[in-house]
Formats: C-alpha cells, sequence, structure tokens
C-alpha cells in the first residue's frame, strides 16, 4: 500500500490503539477515539494475537479466488459463437447459461458489441 509515514492508522497507529486496549481501556472507547467500529478494534486485536505485529500490515482486498467463474473452455465457446455473430440471447440458449452470464462475459471480453456488418438502404418512397 502506498500510506504516508504520518497517516493516522497505519500499522504503527493500528499498533497504538491496540496498546491503549492492552493498558484496560474500553475497546468501544478506543474505538470511538480512532474513529473506527469496535467491530475493527478485535479484529486488529485478533491479527495482532495471532501473527503479531506483521498482522497489522495493510492487505489486499481482492478476494483469492473467484469461484463463480466459468471454466475457460465455455469462456472460448462464448467468444467463439460470438465471433459467428450470434445474439447473446442466442448464445445463452445454445450454451445452457443465463443471458446475464453471457453478456457479462461479452462485456469483459470486448465483444458486447456486434458492428454492423453490412449497410442496409432505405428504400426510397
Amino acid at each position: 500500500m502506498n500510506t504516508h509515514k504520518n497517516a493516522r492508522l497505519t500499522p504503527a497507529g493500528r499498533l497504538a490503539v491496540l496498546q491503549r486496549v492492552r493498558a484496560g481501556v474500553p475497546v468501544a472507547e478506543v474505538a470511538r477515539g480512532a474513529c473506527v467500529s469496535a467491530r475493527t478494534v478485535w479484529k486488529w486485536w485478533k491479527r495482532l494475537q495471532t501473527d503479531g505485529a506483521a498482522g497489522l500490515q495493510d492487505r489486499s482486498s481482492r478476494p483469492h479466488r473467484l469461484t463463480r467463474r466459468l471454466p475457460s473452455h465455455r469462456q472460448r465457446q462464448v467468444a467463439k459463437a460470438r465471433k459467428k455473430r450470434w445474439s447473446s440471447l442466442r448464445i445463452a440458449s445454445h450454451s445452457a447459461l443465463p443471458v446475464s452470464t453471457v453478456v457479462t462475459m461479452l462485456q469483459r471480453l470486448k465483444l458486447n458489441r456486434l458492428g454492423i456488418g453490412i449497410s442496409i438502404g432505405v428504400a426510397e418512397v
């Protein structure tokens, strides 16, 4: 993380908050003083107990894994169908997937727009 050294709740600031808890100050009071929730203070306390001072370092909020993501062969199948100029609805019904899943996947793959392949003339009356 890119925090400056004097930020209020850097790992050093978290350690200072927890030292107040260790000194016997009630957690709710310490949390109010630090402008965080009591739950956050307890979370830091648990990390300090299990991992020591290293547990107070900033962590990524990115999920460790995406369990609901479609397998790559299914993604390739959807992309291949789109390159054949199939609509999202047709791909979804053919692949037995929800339309919302197909649309989201096509957006992620930047295949969500079907460009007009031929120009259609308007008949003059």
